[in-house]
């Protein structure tokens, strides 16, 4: 009999460069394509090993791939009616792997749309950015921009940011490294260091009733929904009697698919993952005026 099992699925618009206009990821994809057996460079950081694999091209308007992580460590297998437990045989060269599907769509406008499958056994979006950002020789940082909802963009394009209250998680690895440009991430993980925290919390504001906070704020806050070690982040603008959560106003979809043999279908989950991005309506803003949205 198989079971089902539902996915996260989160949306983001790449960046390449400050500026976002220093190349594209299809670019990267394209590379990785063309490459024997579709399968990118291999990634080390520490002990975490990771490579980009494609999938599938159509047309060069949608790709899709696979996000993998090699495991340092063996899983054990085991039975409901024993205790004994053994890990599973490998061959000498066999690795395990974990993987996160994801799409690349390339609108008409060039804009590109991210569609990533969230799962807790595998890696987050950061860690993909990172490894674009390697596989194109370090030259421009890659980063991801979250997509919120319409309501939260409309708010943030129109309103005065009064003030800003998030929360930073100390990093558990060492080889962790912030965005050089994400100086409010970088400078709550220094004090966290310096004092054996391993949470920060700030919140800044201005009871000015005519003037908000200086304009690059918004660009800091660009930059930490870009972070793995955000844990919350509320903005509270002008003439809006509540703050804006940034992470529980994200635009998501979820994906319900069989599982056989213990895990999913890619060409399935690939399907049903198109047919979500095609339905979203939470995504109309970008697609309808380009990376100009987030700015």
């Amino acid at each position: 009999m198989s079971k089902t099992k539902t996915y996260t699925v989160r949306y983001y618009i790449p960046r390449v460069g400050a500026d976002g206009k220093q190349g594209t990821i299809a670019s990267l994809l394209d590379l990785i394509a063309q490459s024997p057996e579709k399968m990118g460079q291999i990634r080390e950081a520490g002990s975490t090993v990771h490579q980009v694999r494609v999938h599938q091209v159509v047309s060069n308007q949608c790709y899709s791939a696979y996000f993998v992580r090699f495991r340092d460590e063996l899983p054990l297998v085991g039975q409901r009616t024993s205790a004994v437990e053994h890990p599973p045989a490998l061959g000498p060269d066999d690795e395990v792997i974990e993987k996160n599907h994801f799409l690349l769509f390339v609108e008409d406008s060039g804009l590109e749309v991210i569609s990533y499958q969230v799962s807790m056994e595998g890696s987050d979006v950061f860690a993909l950015a990172r490894y674009f950002t390697h596989l194109s020789g370090g030259q421009h940082t890659v980063s991801f921009d979250e997509v919120v909802t319409p309501d939260a963009l409309a708010l943030l394009q129109g309103g005065v940011i009064k003030s800003v209250e998030y929360e930073i998680a100390r990093p558990r690895g060492r080889a962790y490294a912030p965005n050089p440009e994400d100086t409010w991430t970088r400078d709550s993980i220094n004090f966290m260091n310096s004092t054996g925290a391993t949470r920060f919390k700030a919140k800044f504001l201005t009871r000015s009733k005519n003037t908000g906070l200086i304009a690059n704020v918004k660009d800091q806050i660009r930059l930490m929904l870009q972070s793995s070690q955000t844990k919350s982040l509320r903005v509270r603008v002008s003439d809006v009697d509540h703050p804006i959560d940034l992470f529980a106003d994200r635009v998501f979809d979820r994906v319900t698919l069989d599982i056989n043999e213990g895990r999913p279908n890619s060409d399935q989950l690939f399907g049903e993952m198109i047919a979500a991005k095609r339905a979203c309506t939470g995504l109309a803003p970008y697609l309808a005026t380009g990376d100009e949205a987030l700015d």
